[in-house]
C-alpha cells in the first residue's frame, strides 16, 4: 500500500501563500470575482503535533488542524467561548504545492449567499 498523499506528514511544514481566488455569489449569481497575488508575508505553518500558525504581515493566528483524505479542518479559538471551524477541500498536496478550497454558504433575509475561496501555496 502506498503512502497517503493527504497525510499529516505531507502537510507539515511552512506553506507560503502565492495566490487567492475569491468568488462571491448572491442567489447563484456571481457578484464578486477577485484574484490576489500580492501578500504581506502570508504563510501557514502546520506543525506535526496538529497545531499551526497563520501569519499575514504582523498578525499571527494560532490554530489546530486535522487532515483526513482530502478534508482539511482548521480550528481557531476566537475567544474563551467562541471557536471558528473552517473545512477546506484539499485539491493538490505535493512536496512543494498546496491548493485548498473553502466553500461557505449562508442566508440573510431570505437571500442565499455563497463564498468560494481557492488558495495556492508553495514551500
Amino acid at each position: 500500500m502506498g503512502k497517503n498523499p493527504f497525510s499529516n506528514e505531507a502537510l507539515s511544514g511552512k506553506w507560503i501563500m502565492k495566490k487567492q481566488i475569491l468568488k462571491e455569489y448572491e442567489r447563484d449569481e456571481l457578484i464578486h470575482d477577485e484574484t490576489t497575488t500580492s501578500f504581506d508575508n502570508a504563510y501557514m505553518q502546520f506543525n506535526a503535533d496538529g497545531t499551526g500558525l497563520y501569519n499575514i504581515g504582523s498578525s499571527n493566528v494560532t490554530f489546530k488542524w486535522n487532515i483526513l483524505n482530502e478534508a482539511l479542518t482548521i480550528t481557531k479559538k476566537l475567544s474563551d467561548d467562541q471557536v471558528l471551524v473552517t473545512p477546506y477541500h484539499v485539491e493538490t498536496l505535493s512536496s512543494n504545492e498546496l491548493v485548498v478550497t473553502y466553500d461557505y454558504a449562508y442566508t440573510i433575509n431570505n437571500n442565499t449567499y455563497r463564498e468560494v475561496s481557492q488558495e495556492f501555496y508553495t514551500r
